[in-house]
């Protein structure tokens, strides 16, 4: 903010006018009062300067708090989709946790053992042992 004040409150209390036959010079005081005039133009100025400057910096600051909580939603869900990938990453590793890392595994191995474990539970299902076929009591 540019300095234009040309009057503190100390020089407008202490200023002392001369008196002449009539009175106080109209001259002078006129001349006193352009200086306190030209001083509050110039506060008015710096304070619409300033009202303008904090309206900008609480527009920044709604606009960055837009993109932050945008930014903190996005990390949520990135977070709970990365939690479903732990947990079905956990489940994949239990359904192949017997197989070694020379083993050749594809997807169509994993889509057979797990058929031929659907077609024993259905076997058990029905009253028969899947390791031996034979009729459970």
């Amino acid at each position: 903010m540019e300095k234009n004040v040309k009057l503190s409150i100390k020089d407008i209390y202490n200023k002392k006018f001369e008196k002449d036959v009539k009175g106080y010079n109209p001259d002078e005081v006129d001349a006193f009062l352009d200086l306190i005039i030209q001083d509050y133009d110039a506060y008015e100025k710096a304070i619409a300067q300033c009202e303008a400057r904090v309206n900008e910096l609480n527009e920044t600051d709604k606009a960055r708090a837009t993109k932050v909580e945008e930014i903190i939603q996005r990390s949520q869900k990135d977070n709970e989709e990365l939690r479903k990938l732990e947990v079905e990453n956990a489940s994949l590793k239990k359904r192949v946790g017997g197989i070694k890392p020379s083993d050749n595994v594809s997807e169509e191995n994993l889509n057979q053992i797990q058929r031929i474990h659907e077609l024993e539970n259905f076997i058990y299902s029905i009253g028969y042992d899947p390791r031996t076929l034979t009729k459970r009591n």
